[in-house]
Parts: structure tokens; C-alpha cells; sequence
């Protein structure tokens, strides 16, 4: 039976299922030890080649041999065939298997002493073996009884990390629902690791069978985009605001050392002192946290800042952004529940002088990035460094402390949203009724218009896909925004206001309870939480609330009929 205990969060060994109580989620303390929360896989070409070639010809011998020539078109090729589902995923097990695993290597495989020390001797063991305990012998907490034999027989149960992975996954979701988010992703990555021990090649030869998968999806979407057209005998103004909405994507162009220590030179930094300490430029430049990538989004040029590790899953960049001649440094961040990137005005702090809660200034929708930005930050984010320091200093220190207002923001954001017609907007913090929150015709999304769409990275849904649509009157756009698990949910709407300097728009649009997100804080569920799925505090909205709302049951009606015909 798998348990979890919380009261020595330090020793995975020892959790409990029935002990486990809610933990608060902090930020990592820069001192303690943190980890990436997940692997990174480089596109490996010999090995792609070699995995194309024995698909294309089902011919596990090539694995084997030589480096083979794979050419641009029979790459498009093969991605084609991956994307419309001709190879199966029976055709990757079965080429999978016919690599030698680590365990053979053993001289008795069914008592396989090496490959076990090499678990046990792992600096995550404890959560290894407590998995390894849970899919050998029904418990989680009998990691420490685990011995070879067991191991050698779990093998023989799931020879390939393909079964390894949907059987452990099972298990990471079960206490996903009773750890925090931290825990959560420590977990994740020692089972990336676990998967390339117990599975060698095989384990490697699967990690580039996925990427070339994700290239293959990436392809598809590129080419089912539908282009945006005017619509006959409509208005001047309507067909200003649609032609609004034919943004190109940003292009984005990494800079030399020179002009990012130029920029650097010339940045302002307006945020208060945090933990007593100013933030500057030249902590900026020993942290590596200068300007990299130079954009231009609307009349500013913005540079971003690789991306670092907040902790708990969040990552963040630092924005320098040129207005009259003087460049002024800003947070954006990644929301762990709505998955978007947002700016940071201002922030509150705990009685240790911790960064307690992240403003939201005028509401959340208000500091929510525009979508052109949204989709440059996926790209510019894929990599990600950590810092010496704590990270909520650099993170805080373009900012002001709330009630010591952040002028640039509050002064060039209206301080009211703009509304959807119709019951989006409960009284008393109480939920609306799903099935009563119906868009007017003309504030619908327009679904025959694909505007744009791209992947992004979170924490805490995994992989999601964000495509937006324009509303059929052309005043606003939807981020439609789902899951691999099905969950769907609105991220945002915008409108098609000038963007200012801090690099949000000028006027923002509230959406109400119709962009609750697919995992929200259980005191903001009402009586709608899915207690059955729970990560850390966020409780599930999909099941009991999202998937009756009319608007996001007929996106999701509309993307399956898509993805039928084109299978």
C-alpha cells in the first residue's frame, strides 16, 4: 500500500499515505541543495538517424551498425508518418526491445547485485527504491526491504521504459494529490534518472523517440494553422480590429556581449531594497542575468534575460524594456495555476522578510503579458540557470514593496477591466454556475480562426498547448489553453490596446469565473474542487466545473473533430 509521511520531508523513504497532511509550499531556500525538475535531452543526430531509418524500414539491425545519412526530406517524411499515427506505438516497444538492457550485462540476470547498487548507492535512492518497492511488492514504504531478485522481476514486468514510465506515472500522480509542488518535481526527476538506469540505450533511444515526436507535433500545428481572412461587407472599424489581430510572430534575435553590456549600462533599476539590499546592475551581470534576446513588441524594444529558477517549479526573467531613452529593468514570471507569464508591480513579505504574495496590481488579468510576449517567452525560456543567490532578490528587486507604489504601472494601466456581456461575474466569492456562463454571439470565439499557437513548459500541468482565437466582433482573443490529461481551461483574454512600457497593455479584460483555471486554490473552488486530484494546495476544476462551461465543452468538441480528420 503506498503511504506518505510529511514530518521528515528530507527522507522520501518514510511517507505515510495515510499520515500525509498539507504542506505549505515555500521557495527553495537558495542554501539548500535544489534540482532541475527535469531532465534536459539534447537532440542526439546519430541516434535520430539511426531510429528513423529502422522505422522507416523495420529494421532493427540498423540500430546496430554504422552512422547512416538521413536526408531533409525523408526526415519530413518520417515525421509525417509520426504525426498521422502510420507508426505505432507497438513499432517503437517492439524496436525498443531489441536493445540490450543494463540488466543483461549482469552475470546472473535474475539476481542483478550491480544494477542494484547502482540504485542503492544513488544519491536519490530513497525515493528509486520507494518507487521500485511500490511496482515490486505493493508497498511504497518497504523500499529499505527491496533486494536484487525483486528488481530482476520487475524487469521481466516492464522490459521496456515505456510500460516503466505509464506504471510510475500512476504512482507520481497518486502523491501529487498529498505533497507539495517542490516534493512533487523531486520526485519527477528521480524517476528520470531511475528510467535511464534501469534501461541503459533503451531508455536513451526513447528519449529521442519523444523529441522527434514533439518535432512532429510541432510540425502538424505549423501546418494546420488556418490563415486569417477579412470577412466581406463588414464594417471599417471591425475590419481594423481584425487586422489588429494578423500579428505575426515576434522575431527574436540573440544579442553579442557587447550590446548586452551596453544595455546593461544604461538600465535603471526602481525596485526597493529586499532583506535591506538594493538590486543592481552589476549583481544582474555577475548572476548571468544580463540582456540575451532583443525583441520588438509594439513601440518598445524589449530584452529578455535568460530564465532562472524561483523554486517550487517557478521560473522568471528579467525584461529591460527602452522608453525616452532610459531602460528600466522589470520581473515576468511564469503563474503556476493559469500556466501564463505576468509582470511584477509589487509584493508583500512574511514576517522573515520572505516574499509572502506576488502583486497582482489592478487584478490578475491586468499584470497577465500580451500574447505576442506570452509566446516569445516560451521560446526564449527552454533553458534555465540557477542563481548564487536567493532568487526572490533579484525577483523583488525590480519591484516595490505594496503601499509603496510602483508608478510606471499604475500610472499607464487603467485601473478598471473591461467585461464580457453575460454571468461571468459572481458576488461574495461565490462560484457562477458552469452551464450559466454563455458569451454573446459576438464575443464568442471565432474557431475557424487559428490566430496563433504554441507549446509551454509549467510546473504544474506538465506540457501544455495555448491557441488563441479572436472573438467573432475582433475585440478581444481567447488563450485557449489544455493539457496531455484532457484538462482545459481559458488563460486569458486580451484586447487590442497599445502595449506600454512595462510591456502589458493599456486597457485589460476580466474574464471572471470563465478563466478559472484547471488547478485553483481550494478556497477559491467553492463547492466545484475534484478532491480526488490535488497538488499540493491546488485543488482540480476540470472535472466538476470547467468541462460544463458551453464555450470551452464546444473548443474541445471542435480540436477532437480536428484531430479526427486528420488521422
Amino acid at each position: 500500500m503506498l503511504e506518505t509521511r510529511i514530518e521528515n520531508p528530507s527522507n522520501p523513504q518514510d511517507y505515510p499515505r495515510e499520515n500525509l497532511k498539507e504542506e505549505t509550499i515555500n521557495t527553495i531556500n537558495p542554501e539548500e541543495k535544489s534540482e532541475e525538475i527535469t531532465l534536459k535531452t539534447e537532440p542526439n543526430k546519430y541516434q535520430q538517424d539511426k531510429i528513423i531509418a529502422a522505422l522507416s524500414s523495420q529494421n532493427p539491425d540498423i540500430l546496430f551498425g554504422g552512422a547512416v545519412e538521413i536526408s531533409d526530406e525523408q526526415r519530413e517524411k518520417f515525421l509525417q508518418k509520426l504525426s498521422d499515427e502510420e507508426i505505432k506505438e507497438e513499432d517503437i516497444k517492439k524496436l525498443i526491445l531489441n536493445i540490450r538492457p543494463p540488466i543483461q550485462e549482469e552475470k546472473n540476470p535474475d539476481n542483478p547485485i550491480k544494477l542494484f547498487g547502482k540504485i542503492s548507492n544513488h544519491e536519490h535512492n530513497h525515493p528509486m527504491t520507494s518507487f521500485l518497492a511500490e511496482l515490486a511488492i505493493g508497498d511504497f514504504n518497504k523500499g529499505k526491504e527491496l533486494n536484487p531478485k525483486n528488481l530482476a522481476e520487475l524487469l521481466q514486468k516492464y522490459p521496456d521504459p515505456m510500460t516503466f514510465e505509464k506504471a510510475t506515472q500512476k504512482i507520481l500522480k497518486e502523491i501529487g494529490s498529498k505533497i507539495s509542488l517542490e516534493k512533487y518535481n523531486e520526485f519527477k526527476k528521480s524517476l528520470e534518472e531511475l528510467n535511464l538506469i534501469l534501461y541503459g540505450k533503451r531508455a536513451e533511444y526513447y528519449n529521442q523517440i519523444k523529441l522527434l515526436q514533439k518535432e512532429a507535433w510541432e510540425n502538424n500545428q505549423t501546418k494546420d494553422k488556418i490563415p486569417y481572412t477579412k470577412p466581406n461587407k463588414e464594417s471599417t472599424e471591425m475590419r481594423k480590429r481584425q487586422e489588429k489581430i494578423q500579428y505575426p510572430d515576434i522575431q527574436i534575435e540573440k544579442i553579442n556581449n557587447d550590446e548586452s553590456k551596453e544595455i546593461l549600462r544604461r538600465t535603471k533599476i526602481h525596485g526597493d531594497p529586499f532583506m535591506g539590499e538594493f538590486l543592481t546592475t552589476e549583481i544582474l551581470k555577475e548572476e548571468k542575468l544580463g540582456p540575451k534576446y532583443k525583441i520588438k513588441l509594439g513601440d518598445y524594444t524589449v530584452w529578455l534575460s535568460s530564465a532562472y529558477e524561483l523554486g517550487s517549479g517557478r521560473i522568471a526573467v528579467v525584461s529591460y524594456v527602452e522608453k525616452d531613452g532610459e531602460i528600466t529593468a522589470y520581473s515576468y514570471y511564469r503563474s503556476d495555476s493559469q500556466g501564463v507569464w505576468r509582470f511584477l508591480p509589487d509584493y508583500t513579505i512574511k514576517e522573515n522578510g520572505k516574499i509572502k504574495w506576488a502583486g497582482k496590481g489592478y487584478g490578475e488579468e491586468s499584470v497577465t503579458l500580451p500574447i505576442e510576449l506570452q509566446k516569445t517567452l516560451s521560446t526564449a525560456t527552454k533553458e534555465k540557470i540557477r542563481l548564487k543567490r536567493n532568487p526572490e532578490f533579484i525577483f523583488a528587486g525590480t519591484a516595490k514593496r505594496f503601499g509603496r507604489e510602483f508608478k510606471r504601472y499604475y500610472n499607464e494601466v487603467e485601473s478598471s477591466p473591461k467585461k464580457l456581456n453575460g454571468n461571468f461575474y459572481p458576488k461574495y466569492n461565490e462560484k457562477i454556475p458552469p452551464e450559466q456562463m454563455i458569451l454573446t454571439d459576438n464575443e464568442s470565439p471565432d474557431f475557424s480562426k487559428l490566430i496563433t499557437s504554441w507549446e509551454q513548459e509549467t510546473a504544474l500541468y506538465g506540457k501544455i498547448v495555448i491557441e488563441v482565437f479572436p472573438s467573432k466582433d475582433g475585440r478581444f482573443e481567447y488563450m485557449f489553453c489544455s493539457n496531455s490529461s484532457g484538462k482545459t481551461w481559458i488563460g486569458g483574454i486580451q484586447d487590442n490596446s497599445e502595449i506600454q512600457s512595462t510591456g502589458l497593455r493599456k486597457t485589460w479584460v476580466s474574464g471572471g469565473d470563465l478563466t478559472t483555471p484547471a488547478l485553483e486554490y481550494e478556497d477559491l473552488a467553492g463547492n466545484f474542487g475534484n478532491d480526488r486530484e490535488r497538488i499540493g494546495p491546488y485543488v482540480d476544476m476540470s472535472e466538476n466545473y470547467l468541462s460544463k462551461i458551453p464555450v470551452i465543452r464546444e473548443y474541445i468538441e471542435i480540436k477532437s473533430k480536428r484531430k479526427n480528420s486528420n488521422e
